[in-house]
C-alpha cells in the first residue's frame, strides 16, 4: 500500500562563498498533495542525511587530495565490516585494499577528472573480528566532485554489493557445466 502523506518538493542549493563557507539556500517549499492533513516537514539537510544513511547501496565521500573518508553510509559500514574509518584515508583504514587495484583507480580519477565504473569488480576485505579474508563482488562508481573552479575536492563512491548474485549465478554455471 502507498504511504499517502503529503510530499513536499523542497530545492536546495548548495553556494560557496568567496570566503570558502558552504551556505544553504532554500529555493522553494511547496507540498504537492493537498487535504486537510497536518504537515510536518524536516529541513531539506536532514532529509538527505536519512536518505544518504538509509540508501540500499553503499555510498562514501572521499575528500581530496589523499582520499581522506568525510561520510559513509550505513550500507558502506556493512561492507567494511563496521570499522571506524572517517578521518582516516582508504590506504590507512582499508590496508588490505593495497595490490587489487582500488588505490591507483581513486588516482586516476583525481589525476584525469574521469569517472570510473567498476561492474562485477573482486574484493578481498579483512574480517575485523576474525582477520579472515572476505571477497565479495561489486558494482560501483568513483565520482570526482568538482569545486566552481573545476578542482577536485572529492571523490563520490556509489555501488552495490553483488556478491550473492555472482555466487548464484557462478553455482548456477558449475551445474549446467556438469549435465
Amino acid at each position: 500500500m502507498l504511504n499517502q502523506r503529503p510530499l513536499l518538493v523542497s530545492t536546495q542549493r548548495l553556494l560557496v562563498s568567496r570566503k570558502g563557507r558552504a551556505l544553504s539556500d532554500s529555493v522553494a517549499k511547496t507540498p504537492v498533495s493537498g487535504g486537510g492533513v497536518e504537515r510536518s516537514y524536516l529541513p531539506g539537510h536532514q532529509l538527505l542525511a536519512l536518505m544518504f544513511d538509509q540508501a540500499p547501496g553503499f555510498m562514501a565521500l572521499f575528500s581530496e587530495p589523499g582520499h581522506i573518508f568525510q561520510l559513509t553510509n550505513a550500507a558502506y559500514q556493512r561492507l567494511v565490516g563496521e570499522r571506524p574509518v572517517i578521518g582516516k584515508s582508504v590506504r590507512e583504514a582499508l590496508p588490505e585494499l593495497e595490490g587489487q587495484g582500488f588505490f591507483e583507480r581513486l588516482d586516476r580519477v583525481c589525476e584525469t577528472g574521469e569517472p570510473y565504473v567498476g561492474r562485477g569488480v573482486k574484493v578481498v576485505y579483512r574480517n575485523v573480528e576474525t582477520g579472515a579474508a572476505e571477497e565479495r563482488i561489486l558494482d560501483f562508481v568513483y565520482q570526482p566532485i568538482r569545486a566552481n573552479d573545476g578542482q577536485i575536492t572529492a571523490i563520490f563512491v556509489q555501488g552495490t554489493d553483488v556478491s550473492d548474485l555472482s555466487f548464484a549465478n557462478a553455482s548456477l554455471q558449475l551445474r549446467e557445466d556438469h549435465l
